[in-house]
């Protein structure tokens, strides 16, 4: 925590100059970026015109089981094959 923002009192016990920055301190809550909220609707708005223009399927005799994980430190499921294929929409004709 910012010196500025503290003293010390007679019992060298640490404490804050008023009640006011007490609370913003201890009640601000989680902190944001300011750029948080517009990284993600951009990242929203790249995931939907990329499901809008492309067709994700298995390729033909691949099967996917999402219960199947990695044993590494995350679990996390195991990569598959996936194949992208554009679709035909009036716009690209």
């Amino acid at each position: 925590m910012g010196q500025k923002l503290l003293r010390k009192n007679a019992n060298a016990r640490i404490a804050f100059d008023n009640a006011f920055t007490a609370s913003i301190c201890d009640f601000a809550g989680r902190r944001n970026c300011l750029g948080e909220s517009l990284a993600r609707v951009t990242m929203f708005l790249f995931f939907v015109r990329l499901m809008q223009r492309y067709s994700v399927s298995l390729p033909a005799g691949c099967t996917a089981d999402p219960t199947q994980t990695t044993t590494d430190m995350l679990r996390a499921p195991k990569p598959y094959p996936i194949i992208f294929s554009l679709r035909r929409t009036p716009d690209s004709l």
